[in-house]
């Protein structure tokens, strides 16, 4: 794998994916020094960098009407608030517990003679 291809590391899950007996696949794991879970992390990975190719290319295809301008949607995961300081509930997580009924344990002892 050489240093100025960014892709390099992608052979490995082109490799991993060309053997079809699972034994091989784990051999050859073995014998890079590679996890499974490595394996399905870059294909994520290669799936992701495909995906931003091809919207990249798909963005620069077509020519744009000169009289509009280009307007980026806005993420509709965040509001677009500004919080100066959280709100006054206190901490979610504790205020059930503050809420329940305590158990008390009550011991009596009593001697007879």
């Amino acid at each position: 794998m050489s240093e100025h291809d960014p892709y390099g590391e992608f052979r490995f899950v082109h490799q991993y994916d060309s053997f079809e007996d699972p034994q091989l696949r784990s051999d050859y794991l073995d014998e890079i020094g590679k996890t499974r879970p490595y394996i399905n992390a870059l294909r994520r990975r290669l799936d992701a960098a495909r995906k931003a190719e091809k919207a990249a290319g798909e963005r620069t295809a077509g020519p744009t009407p000169r009289g509009e301008p280009r307007r980026r949607s806005r993420s509709p995961r965040r509001p677009r608030v500004v919080g100066t300081r959280p709100p006054n509930r206190g901490d979610i997580t504790h205020a059930f517990r503050r809420r329940r009924a305590r158990s008390f344990v009550l011991v009596i002892v009593i001697r007879l003679d």
